[in-house]
């Protein structure tokens, strides 16, 4: 999955380990992380794309969206949750 310079390659371990750093790190802070404007905005068109569905493309235009924010904000957990 990518997005701008912005990629993840659920397959390599590199990757994977990375997310997870971050993440844990975001859980140590006292106050989460800010969520960046972009990652918002791909959440909104996610829950859009979730609420206006008629059909798959729906889904994957959904999935898509929340795909983006894990790759901008992977501490989110509203973006996986969605997946």
């Amino acid at each position: 999955m990518s997005y701008g310079s912005h990629s993840f390659d659920s397959d390599n371990p590199a990757d994977t380990a990375l997310r997870e750093k971050i993440i844990k790190l975001a859980l140590e802070m006292n106050s989460a992380p800010a969520v960046p404007k972009e990652a918002e905005r791909f959440m909104t068109r996610g829950a859009v794309a979730l609420k206006n569905k008629e059909g798959a493309n729906d889904f994957n235009d959904a999935v898509t969206e929340f795909g983006k924010v894990t790759l901008v904000a992977p501490w989110l957990a509203d973006a996986y949750s969605n997946l």
